[in-house]
């Protein structure tokens, strides 16, 4: 699991399962970049940003059927990309 910064926000590990309590989704922490926070939906799909104040770990036992494929993916950013 991640850690607090500051004792504000969380800071998640690349491929943590993490809620978006902004829109109310859950999605894989992949990268953080202009300030803000990049998530992947379990299943794959589309990243969409969120601010960090706005993302909250999720309790462990929840969805553990998403989080191996999701290390898997983090584990290996650069694969598949051409150049």
């Amino acid at each position: 699991m991640g850690a607090r910064t500051n004792g504000a926000n969380y800071l998640p590990r690349a491929g943590e399962l993490v809620r978006d309590n902004r829109s109310g989704r859950k999605g894989i922490y992949m990268d953080t970049q202009g300030g803000q926070y990049y998530l992947r939906p379990e299943r794959g799909g589309r990243e969409w940003t969120v601010d960090p104040a706005q993302v909250a770990p999720v309790p462990d036992g929840t969805d553990l059927s998403a989080r191996p494929a999701a290390r898997d993916q983090a584990s290996r950013p650069n694969e598949g990309r051409v150049g």
